[in-house]
This record gives structure tokens, sequence and C-alpha cells, in this order.
């Protein structure tokens, strides 16, 4: 699920990606992936107290399996 996304968005895998990099990978803003986070949908690293750093690969795969259960069952 996650390498076919990144290869439509053309973000290179790694161990982590930024919420930029995030955004691109779903197709979204940077401001959504924010929401998703700070809604804990989407795990993510937070650096110092109120800015969000990096999301893990492992957690994006989940993200992505799990949002698309959703929209099969829907």
């Amino acid at each position: 699920m996650l390498n076919q996304a990144l290869t439509d968005s053309g973000v290179a895998p790694a161990a982590r990606y930024t919420l930029e990099q995030v955004a691109a990978i779903l197709g979204c803003t940077p401001d959504h992936v924010r929401y998703l986070v700070t809604r804990r949908k989407l795990p993510a690293l937070k650096v110092g107290a109120q800015t969000w750093g990096t999301v893990r690969h492992e957690d994006l795969d989940a993200f992505l399996v799990s949002v698309n259960r959703e929209v099969a069952h829907v």
C-alpha cells in the first residue's frame, strides 16, 4: 500500500517522513496532515512543545492500511 503511494508521489522510501512529505504521499495539504496528527489519527514524533516532527514509515503504512479498510467497509 505505502510503496505504491510513494511511487505515485515521487517521495523516496525512508525510515521517517516530514509532514510535507506525508502530504505529498497522501495527496493532501500539510495542514490536513497536521490535523490528522493532532487528532491522533496518524502518529508522529513531536519536537519541542508545539512542533510536530516526523512520521515513521511503519506508522504511515499502518495508517494507509486502516484507511483502506474503512473505505472498503463503506
